[in-house]
């Protein structure tokens, strides 16, 4: 194409009497378009077919569900029983698994440290062994050094409109620990903790876990969480945890629930280990945590 385009300025040029200065200057000029010219016929099914590619998108709706039903299927493959995971994500709280409102246990240590540490700084040492150790005698005197309601506003604060139990349920263990709460409310809870009034010593704490409870979120790097665990009436253990895991932008704010069909508190720790190892490639496409009203998916 290049040696036609020339001749034929060539020809018109000769016609026209014009210099061979001329000639060489026309040359010059179309140079870069019959290069240009030149190489596009060849290709030209692949510029318009990447033409037409649709731009990266965000991860559907369905994908999420779909990855998240995935980490928990594979979980109770492994290990029986039930498995639940919530992600406070933007406007939407994304779930999958069992949504059911079991026994907080230890997770709300959380609320009562906060609500505690309102009434008295003083009682940091005692919120330090109740959030970093799971202390049960801290958390004690934190729960008779409060009221009730005053934990349910901290709660209220961290948009979970629900009351602290005050009543004992199994006589060997706290009325406070039987509080029912969700995997969609402790992620919402742990989306907003930052905008409580009084709780940024106690979601310091939740960065430093005694290494014999970093398991689950705990494996997750710089999470700060919050674990609890114990028995049914039959005595099969349940592991619920609740917590923030940095990315790039920010943090995320996650909840799981774990009871393995053993029963055993070694077989949930192992089982709530998968689910966070299986959640780690899914972290990216949420968006960070935030404090606002949610829906649920």
């Amino acid at each position: 194409m290049k040696h036609r385009l020339l001749l034929l300025f060539l020809a018109g040029a000769l016609a026209s009497c014009s210099s061979v200065e001329n000639i060489q200057s026309t040359e010059l000029e179309l140079e870069p378009e019959a290069t240009l010219l030149s190489g596009y016929p060849e290709h030209a099914s692949e510029l318009v077919e990447d033409s037409l590619l649709p731009f990266e998108s965000e991860p559907s709706a369905q994908t999420i569900t779909d990855a998240l039903n995935q980490v928990v299927d594979d979980a109770v493959a492994s290990f029986g029983g039930e498995a639940g995971i919530a992600v406070a994500s933007g406007d939407l709280v994304w779930s999958a698994g069992d949504t059911t409102a079991h026994p907080a246990w230890s997770t709300i240590k959380v609320p009562i440290s906060i609500a505690a540490l309102r009434q008295n700084p003083e009682l940091y040492p005692q919120v330090e062994a109740a959030i970093s150790y799971s202390d049960n005698a801290a958390a004690d005197v934190l729960w008779q050094s409060t009221n009730p309601h005053l934990v349910d506003e901290v709660l209220a604060e961290g948009k979970n409109f629900i009351s602290v139990n005050t009543e004992k349920v199994y006589p060997e263990f706290s009325a406070y620990g039987q509080t029912p709460w969700s995997v969609e409310d402790r992620a919402v809870f742990a989306s907003n903790l930052p905008c409580i009034s009084g709780a940024e010593s106690v979601l310091d704490l939740m960065g430093n876990i005694v290494e014999s409870q970093s398991y689950g979120l705990g494996r997750l790097a710089g999470a700060r969480f919050k674990g609890g665990w114990g028995p049914d009436l039959n005595g099969n253990y349940q592991v619920s945890q609740l917590g923030r895991i940095p990315v790039e932008s920010g943090d995320v704010s996650i909840a799981i629930t774990v009871s393995p069909a053993a029963g055993t508190y070694e077989a949930s720790q192992e089982m709530a280990d998968m689910v966070a190892n299986g959640l780690l490639p899914e972290i990216d496409q949420f968006s960070v945590s935030d404090c606002r009203e949610r829906s649920t998916l």
